[in-house]
């Protein structure tokens, strides 16, 4: 008797197990998953949208099956912690652990670029830099000023922290190659990191251990700032204002990262807060590609002792560090996404800056093609 009700007992148990998740599944489907920071397939038609019949119906199934069925989220989180606190593993495709337990963002274009199997070839290569040359020269004559910023990665700058199974072929990178190639054969104003990021960081952590580590600290983008504020003072004169750590309240917190699974990677690092802003908002100043992204923005500054105006086609590494403090600087700031430079003759019709500035990730591989579609324009005008 016992014996039975054992039997019933786990069978019931059993069916449990397959039943309650089912009632539970999202028949809908479509929704986001926070945990994994994606959208969830929905449920396949049996039809295409030109009435024929979906081949794919039956793997739409799975994975419509596998993303929404009940507590599903749950899991994945559980998996996610499992994974970490016992063996030590990540179940993430965007992060991975460095031999020191430090948090490395890993995509595509990281790898290539930390791998060197990007390289482009010397024809590719003159292309890039004879297109940089001419957008220097175009907007030269038109009393513009020009100035390349390029930015690095956490991988490029910390390589020793980076997963140790990941090799990579010889020394120079894509981003090396482009850079000296402009140095070399171009006039145009060249702004790397790199050296500076190398040199601090014997002194302190230009890019955390495990907080935001798709871009630089706070303290090493204070350092990128000064770089970049000094080049152009130093093609100006001095004339503008630079800020000094004096002008910020820097306090230490928590930034560090918390990915999939809820893991939390702990990390106090300095906070800077700038004491007494005079740059202001604009946003009804903007006209062309005012809609185009988010975080694209427009800074006035009445208080300045200039009337410049400062036109930055970029990216986070400006636009979440430091774009209000370089308003500081100037009279008018505009920063738009750095894929609008392809459209710089309008770009510069419309805000017709005094200074333009075109600043790139090195995970973002458009640094060697944005400027291409700019002088291509640029010809086809003279023409």
């Amino acid at each position: 008797m016992y014996k039975k009700i054992l039997n019933i007992s786990f069978i019931t148990a059993f069916m449990l197990m397959l039943i309650i998740p089912l009632a539970l599944t999202n028949w809908k489907g479509g929704g986001v998953s926070e945990t994994e920071n994606r959208t969830l397939a929905s449920f396949p038609s049996l039809k295409n949208d030109d009435g024929s019949i979906n081949t794919e119906f039956t793997s739409g199934i799975e994975k419509w099956l596998g993303d929404n069925i009940g507590f599903r989220e749950k899991m994945v989180y559980a998996n996610a912690r499992i994974s970490y606190n016992i063996f030590g593993r990540l179940e993430s495709k965007s992060y991975m652990l460095g031999p020191g337990g430090e948090l490395n963002f890993v995509d595509d274009r990281v790898m290539a670029n930390f791998q060197h199997t990007n390289l482009l070839d010397e024809n590719t290569l003159k292309v890039v830099t004879d297109s940089f040359q001419t957008v220097n020269d175009y907007l030269e004559s038109r009393g513009i000023q020009f100035y390349y910023i390029q930015m690095w990665d956490k991988q490029s700058i910390y390589p020793e922290s980076f997963p140790s199974s990941i090799y990579s072929i010889g020394d120079i990178s894509l981003t090396d190659q482009v850079v000296a190639a402009l140095r070399e054969n171009t006039s145009v104003k060249v702004i790397s990191t790199k050296e500076l990021m190398l040199k601090g960081k014997q002194s302190f952590r230009t890019y955390n251990k495990c907080a935001d580590v798709t871009h630089w600290s706070q303290q090493g983008a204070f350092m990128g700032y000064t770089l970049i504020m000094d080049t152009i003072n130093a093609n100006n004169n001095g004339r503008f204002k630079v800020l000094k750590e004096d002008d910020y309240d820097i306090t230490m917190t928590d930034q560090g990262n918390t990915i999939l699974g809820g893991i939390h990677f702990e990390e106090y690092a300095q906070d800077y807060k700038l004491k007494e802003p005079h740059a202001y908002q604009t946003p009804e100043k903007f006209t062309l590609y005012k809609d185009a992204d988010y975080r694209q923005t427009y800074w006035t500054n009445d208080d300045s002792d200039n009337d410049i105006k400062v036109l930055i086609c970029g990216d986070s590494y400006i636009y979440s560090f430091f774009i209000d403090d370089m308003a500081e600087s100037f009279k008018e700031t505009i920063e738009l996404w750095a894929w609008t430079s392809g459209d710089i003759i309008n770009v510069i019709n419309e805000y017709k800056p005094d200074i333009l500035i075109y600043e790139k990730a090195e995970r973002e591989p458009a640094f060697v093609t944005d400027m291409v579609l700019a002088a291509e324009k640029i010809k086809e005008e003279k023409k």
